[in-house]
């Protein structure tokens, strides 16, 4: 491995270069700008760093080959600071797996589907745990404001990559059978610490007892059904990401919120690529996994619930379409199929989208993070402060109960 018991000096990074790049000319490799891509402790799972490489290497310019100067942007990503994470992370081998997809899956999905669907991987290490990657913001990627969500436009180009990434994943599993089921363990096991699961417990009875108040007619109901949930959370939790032989299944990205998407726009503002982030939690079982995730935490508020549907429906016809192409044997499923195992794992759904989103949508000074809350059970966050957690709930919670996600 490039990094195992290797201090860090431009010649580690010329083998970086060299290698990530596929160009043995790369020498003069000089680190500049380093720093943290977020604040420690927002990206739960990892640490991540910004930094940039200046480098020479030879270039053919007209009929002579000359040594030019360049600069590459890149992602580090190492282990975060001791505490709940980094023993969840280890325990789960994250890092492993992630550097699994990178090495091993993602380049033949893309090769399948004929485009780019990641950051370009340079290198990585499981000794010590490190992921080096290219940064996509100098070339006009951007996150979209958690709070704010994705517009329509910038949905149904997520939608697209998703059902690629898993039409790919079924092509991929037909040409080497066996493969991906390395990927079938669980994020949620009787290992799990009890603090996750109190910290789960928690929110649904402020929610149950909140909303027992409520004006609406469904309210009352709906907090009856969520305290009632409580008795049985623990035991569905278990079964959310179970893999089921009879099922449809895909390999998911496992963790499709809005700030693993990257989009490049145009000048009217309107995505024409997208790229999926941080594969540390991909997960061999039916694809609502990621849908249902990504349906209760990525959309603009506005689009919650009415459009989920439609969603669905261009989730399916891009599913289909890549699978026909890439010519495989097995049949896509269909609206009902889909509907069916959304029910089964319709606690994550209720994660998801009461638990999760309004969190992700909160003022940073309004919670702690999400290492404290699962290592203590609690939360100081008041969901109810903010009026945009309000108005998703008042969305959500009736349509749940509607489809009986709350039985």
């Amino acid at each position: 491995m490039i990094f195992e018991n290797i201090d860090w000096t431009n010649i580690i990074f010329e083998k970086i270069l060299r290698k990530g790049l596929n160009n043995n000319t790369i020498e003069d490799v000089v680190m500049s700008n380093k720093r943290l891509a977020c604040t420690r402790g927002q990206n739960f799972l990892s640490q991540l760093w910004k930094f940039s490489l200046n480098y020479t290497c030879c270039e053919k310019i007209g009929n002579s080959i000359e040594r030019i100067e360049k600069i590459v942007h890149l992602i580090l990503k190492e282990e975060p600071q001791p505490g709940f994470s980094l023993d969840y992370i280890r325990e789960n081998d994250i890092f492993r797996v992630e550097l699994m997809v990178f090495e091993n899956i993602i380049p033949i999905l893309e090769r399948l589907v004929g485009k780019q669907m990641a950051p370009r991987f340079f290198c990585g290490s499981t000794c010590p745990p490190k992921i080096i990657l290219e940064d996509l913001s100098p070339f006009g990627f951007e996150n979209i404001c958690r709070k704010q969500g994705l517009s329509i436009h910038h949905t149904l180009k997520a939608i697209e990559g998703i059902a690629q990434f898993h039409a790919a994943s079924v092509a991929f599993n037909e040409k080497q059978p066996g493969y991906l089921q390395h990927f079938r363990s669980r994020s949620l096991s009787e290992m799990t610490n009890e603090g996750t699961y109190d910290f789960l417990n928690f929110i649904i009875r402020q929610l149950a007892d909140k909303i027992r108040y409520w004006p609406e007619p469904w309210a009352p109901h709906a907090s009856r059904k969520l305290n009632k949930l409580l008795i049985t959370q623990r035991q569905r939790m278990l079964k959310i990401i179970e893999y089921d032989e009879n099922e449809f299944c895909v390999l998911n990205h496992g963790d499709c919120w809005i700030t693993n998407f990257m989009f490049r726009e145009n000048d009217n503002g309107e995505p024409v690529e997208v790229r999926l982030l941080d594969y540390q939690m991909t997960v061999w079982t039916s694809p609502v996994i990621d849908l249902l995730y990504f349906l209760n935490t990525c959309p603009e508020i506005k689009l919650k619930v009415d459009y989920d549907d439609y969603f669905l429906e261009r989730y399916l016809n891009v599913l289909s379409t890549t699978m026909s192409n890439l010519h495989c044997v097995t049949k896509p499923p269909t609206m009902i199929n889909i509907k069916q195992s959304m029910y089964k794992r319709r606690n994550y759904a209720i994660m998801a989208g009461l638990i999760f989103y309004p969190r992700m949508i909160a003022d940073d000074s309004d919670i702690e993070s999400l290492d404290e809350c699962l290592k203590i059970g609690t939360t100081k966050m008041d969901i109810f402060k903010n009026s945009r957690a309000v108005e998703a709930l008042k969305k959500l919670i009736p349509s749940m109960l509607e489809k009986g996600y709350l039985e």
